[in-house]
């Protein structure tokens, strides 16, 4: 029986799910959770055969594969989680600044509703997304991130015509 082999797949599975590549590598990982079940399936099927008939060459190979895959899905999954954490990083002190300056050069003028409003939820988006980064949710903050950089570069943006538009007819 093919008993290291299934371990082997297992622990590779395991070691994948815990990386989180349900979510990171999603496909890759179903995949290796289809092969780990070929594998026990016939596994299982073998045993129930006269012990002199038992052939367990697909169990191996099914074993084999999975054990492949899900050290592919982890490896992928830790890059992908390792990415994500930098990026969204990344993006957090890019809106720090962006924030830091539109409180110097914007805040203080009599700005619309709609920008000042769109200004404060990618406020409250990225403190979400800082807390979401900090629970190790990086999916979420990602799609936080994103939605904050939007609101807080469309406010810069709107804030910057307006006073354009005003020394422009100054």
């Amino acid at each position: 029986p093919p008993v290291a082999e299934l371990r082997a797949a297992n622990e590779a599975l395991m070691s994948a799910k815990q990386a989180e590549a349900q979510t990171y590598a999603p496909q890759i990982y179903k995949n290796t959770s289809k092969l780990y079940e070929s594998a026990m399936t016939s596994w299982k099927a073998e045993n129930e055969k006269f012990i002199l008939n038992r052939d367990f060459t697909k169990a191996r190979a099914f074993a084999i594969q999975a054990t492949r895959k899900g050290a592919e899905a982890q490896k992928i999954a830790t890059e992908k989680a390792h990415n994500i954490r930098k990026n969204t990083g990344s993006v957090l002190f890019e809106l720090d600044s962006l924030k830091r300056n539109f409180e110097r050069i914007y805040y203080p003028l009599p700005l619309s509703k709609s920008v000042r409003d769109n200004y404060k939820q990618s406020l409250f988006l990225m403190t979400e997304a800082r807390l979401a980064r900090e629970r190790g949710d990086l999916p979420l903050a990602e799609t936080k991130l994103e939605k904050a950089r939007y609101l807080m570069v469309g406010s810069s943006k709107n804030a910057q015509k307006m006073l354009g538009d005003y020394f422009n007819s100054l």
